[in-house]
């Protein structure tokens, strides 16, 4: 039996590198916070248009790419903040009916 998860909390990436969680669906919350952050921002500014569906950018993370999981906690580390605010604005994708 192989253990899979979700969500890319920080206990449980010891648990890839372990090789006890064989991979995991990563999404932070933080990295969520500030893309959409930016999204309302290129909506107020007219970037933009409103009434999209944007997905967050999430991460299949296994013990051979753990190192591309977007920290929970990027935010104390200006460098990380400096790079994930580079990045293009999220592409909508189209919504469910």
């Amino acid at each position: 039996v192989y253990m899979v998860s979700m969500n890319g909390a920080p206990y449980g990436i010891p648990g890839i590198k372990a090789g006890w969680i064989k991979a995991e669906n990563t999404d932070s919350p933080a990295f969520e916070g500030l893309m959409s952050v930016r999204l309302i921002d290129a909506y107020l500014n007219g970037k933009i248009d409103g009434g999209k569906l944007y997905l967050s950018k999430t991460v299949v993370a296994t013990k051979k790419n753990v190192n591309q999981i977007v920290p929970w906690d990027f935010f104390k580390k200006p460098a990380l903040v400096n790079k994930y605010m580079k990045l293009p604005l999220l592409e909508p994708v189209a919504n469910p009916k």
